[in-house]
């Protein structure tokens, strides 16, 4: 992964979820990404919100599940990172 960026981020109840970019080998992807910080438990899923997805990119299973095996470890640093930094938010739109 060469970079992720998080948009519309909500933290409640110990989830992060947020649209990202995740920047890898000259791709970008636009997903929903939700983390259970206490389970660690990370999914993606496709993005339906338009202001970030306004082409309507659409993954396959398949290939979102190869997103998440390979970046596993760096997205769930990025999110940690992203939460010490900004604190528990409950809403933000970055």
């Amino acid at each position: 992964m060469d970079k992720c960026d998080f948009f519309n981020v909500e933290v409640l109840d110990g989830v992060f979820s947020s649209v990202a970019y995740i920047c890898e080998n000259d791709r970008r992807y636009i997903v929903d990404i939700a983390y259970d910080i206490e389970l660690e438990n990370l999914q993606l899923r496709n993005s339906s919100d338009c202001r970030y997805n306004s082409d309507r990119e659409c993954y396959s299973v398949e290939e979102l599940n190869e997103i998440k095996g390979r970046n596993y470890y760096e997205l769930k640093n990025e999110i940690l990172l992203f939460v010490r930094e900004h604190g528990d938010l409950v809403f933000a739109d970055y």
